[in-house]
């Protein structure tokens, strides 16, 4: 240990130094404006606490753990297990062997959505282990740090609650309690997002950060134009926890962002599919989805259906969890008020009973109303998973078929009254949002003191710049010795900081 600290001493440079003491008079100056600073403090909380959709959360759970996925297939982890001589923790090829297929099936079930949170934890977990096997090894990897750190943190949320089997079990049991009803925004899906996005900014700010130290020692490029591209892809990276606090800057900056990943992988042919794939955060997909429904579809179609069926509360809350366009308007036919409100107190009680109703308004203020089979092809047409269904079920043979299973099914149901409701939601996004906040906090202090430090070879955090190809030295020699991978045995270099080699 002794001897690991003296190294560590001697490797300290004056470039260390001030880059150290400059990164974390920053922390400690932002620190001190959230807190004193109430115009700053109520931005920051606003960015926090905005409330989101579901379905953005949801997105995001695919994006992460899709990349999850392909890297947990792509790297070679035996290889490196079958070479490893670390002490860290136990590491062999049997090991390996055995802990894969597990992590893949929970990625995978975390991808669809099925105990999405149990399966998410196993595969973050997992992954941290896995992926680390190569980064023990030396092979150390930032570009895939941000997309296992967010899973991570999502494995404390309420991940499930949207384009999941999860989010169909769910709306069924409440569909039996009587809450027949589309999710709302709210801060305990906005929250993890937030602080995802948290995560990514400062992966990339003190990357920069280190970058530019390195680039004021005289690094020379290639080109002048490598020169420019490095200098701006500085300039992204530092300028990326401020821009993501609001929303134009935030789409701004990740614009640029791909841009500037696929130039880096044209000058350096570096693959960052794990880091683009992550700006998927960056987008409200409900607002733009909701906005793409209006723009085709116009207004909501209305879905009447008998509240006092459970059959038919079910058929209309696993619907609503398909309604990615926000196209459908559920309306309870024993509601006369709502029928009434919505001009639709001529319909007949007992045919309302008898038979779903839809009902389409067009711009003229003229009416459509179809029932029964015919009413689920209109409502077919505007969930976008049931767009696989419509060259068949407006076919002859099919459409006679599936009227007359609607008509027995319709005939043969009983009616059953929801029981009053004995979970609260709000109950349960409190305890998410203590879990996240918690991982959040260790995350991100854990990013922080590497960032500050200057950590290169650590995993799951480190601070390793993102774009070497950009600011790497101009001979091939140079090039080499500097992507040449840690001995085995050896302690890993401290602080990696560019110096020409």
């Amino acid at each position: 240990m002794l001897r690991y600290a003296d190294r560590l001493w001697q490797q300290t440079t004056p470039l260390l130094a001030s880059t150290t003491a400059s990164l974390a008079a920053i922390v400690v100056g932002v620190l001190a404006a959230v807190a004193f600073l109430p115009p700053v403090r109520r931005q920051v909380l606003r960015f926090l606490i905005a409330p989101v959709a579901p379905l953005n959360l949801a997105i995001l759970r695919i994006a992460v753990f899709g990349v999850l996925l392909v890297l947990l297939n792509n790297q070679p982890l035996r290889e490196f297990a079958a070479e490893s001589s670390t002490s860290l923790l136990p590491v062999s090829v049997g090991l390996v062997d055995v802990l894969m297929p597990v992590a893949l099936a929970a990625t995978a079930f975390t991808l669809i959505g099925a105990l999405s949170r149990t399966a998410a934890c196993i595969s973050s977990v997992l992954s941290v282990y896995l992926l680390g096997i190569p980064q023990w090894a030396g092979d150390v990897d930032c570009i895939i740090q941000p997309a296992v750190l967010v899973a991570l943190m999502l494995s404390t949320t309420r991940i499930g609650d949207a384009l999941s089997v999860d989010a169909l079990y769910q709306a069924v049991r409440q569909a039996d309690r009587g809450q027949v009803r589309q999710a709302k925004r709210h801060v305990c899906y906005g929250m993890p997002i937030r602080l995802s996005m948290l995560v990514f900014a400062l992966t990339y700010f003190f990357a920069g950060a280190w970058q530019l130290a390195a680039h004021s020692e005289g690094i020379q490029l290639s080109t002048e134009f490598e020169s420019v591209a490095a200098m701006a892809a500085i300039a992204m990276a530092l300028t990326a926890p401020v821009a993501l606090l609001w929303r134009p800057s935030r789409l701004t900056w990740s614009f640029a962002g791909v841009v500037f990943h696929n130039v880096a992988a044209q000058l350096g042919n570096v693959a960052a599919y794990p880091l683009q794939v992550m700006y998927v955060m960056s987008i409200d997909w409900q607002r733009f989805l909701g906005r793409l429904g209006q723009r085709v579809f116009g207004r909501r179609i209305l879905v009447l259906y008998d509240g006092n069926c459970k059959l038919c509360r079910r058929t209309m809350a696993m619907l609503l969890v398909l309604d990615w366009l926000r196209a459908l308007k559920p309306v309870n036919a024993f509601d006369r008020h709502r029928l009434e409100t919505n001009g639709l107190g001529h319909l007949n009680d007992a045919a309302l009973m008898t038979d779903m109703h839809a009902a389409e308004r067009s711009d003229d203020d003229t009416c459509r109303i179809t029932r029964g089979y015919d009413a689920y092809q209109r409502i077919a047409w505007r969930v976008p998973l049931l767009w696989l269904t419509l060259p068949f079920i407006y076919l002859p043979p099919i459409a006679a078929v599936g009227n007359r299973i609607y008509r027995r099914v319709a005939d043969t149901r009983a009616c059953a009254v929801p029981l009053a409701s004995d979970v609260s939601t709000t109950q349960l996004s409190r305890r998410s949002l203590g879990l996240v906040k918690v991982a959040a906090a260790v995350i991100l202090v854990a990013q922080i003191a590497s960032g500050v430090g200057g950590l290169a070879n650590a995993w799951p955090v480190a601070c390793r710049p993102l774009f070497e190809s950009l600011g790497a030295p101009v001979d091939a020699e140079s090039r080499t010795a500097r992507s040449s991978k840690v001995p085995d045995g050896s302690p890993p270099s401290w602080p990696y900081v560019y110096t020409p080699i």
